[in-house]
């Protein structure tokens, strides 16, 4: 009798009988049945064993019946520093799955001390800056913002100025 779906012999010839049918690599034994690693996980040997879970803030990009631990990869906002998958760090963003390295924001802009910010929606205009059209540029004489945002700059208060500076926080 062949080995079912999913199962190998491990190497074992002739009168073969599903007692030395084992699981195939990604897969593991679930009650009897030859079922696939879940996501975020991986099985590196053939045998009835359980998979291996990634760890954390690892995944395998939602692949299931992974071979090796190399399709673990680190998640979005992450990078890999080492081996080891660590938060992008404030004033940066990470949109993809992968162990490339995280991505600056662009100039004038800040995650406002995030991190692991996942996309670049995170990066807003420093304080003095305004978001005009998708850049972030410096509040104009007699306008003023304190906080980190793509909001508008404010006028100051009556009776007060800038003095003809620009980007005032």
């Amino acid at each position: 009798t062949p080995c079912s779906s999913n199962s190998v012999t491990n190497g074992v010839t002739g009168g073969v009988t599903s007692t030395v049918c084992i699981c195939d690599l990604g897969f593991y034994d679930n009650s009897g049945t030859c079922t696939e690693c879940a996501a975020d996980s991986y099985k590196d040997a053939a045998g009835d064993g359980a998979c291996t879970t990634c760890g954390a803030n690892v995944h395998t990009e939602d692949a299931t019946g992974a071979t090796d631990a190399s399709t673990c990869v680190c998640a979005v906002g992450y990078f890999d520093d080492s081996g080891t998958c660590t938060e992008c760090a404030a004033d940066s963003y990470k949109d993809a799955a992968g162990d490339e390295a995280c991505t600056s924001c662009g100039a004038n802009t800040t995650t406002a001390s995030l991190t692991g910010s996942t996309d670049e929606s995170a990066c807003v205009c420093v304080a003095g800056f305004f978001d005009d059209s998708g850049t972030c540029t410096e509040c104009a004489a007699d306008t003023y913002k304190c906080v980190a945002s793509n909001g508008a700059c404010p006028s100051c208060p009556l009776n007060s100025s800038t003095n003809g500076a620009t980007g005032s926080t």
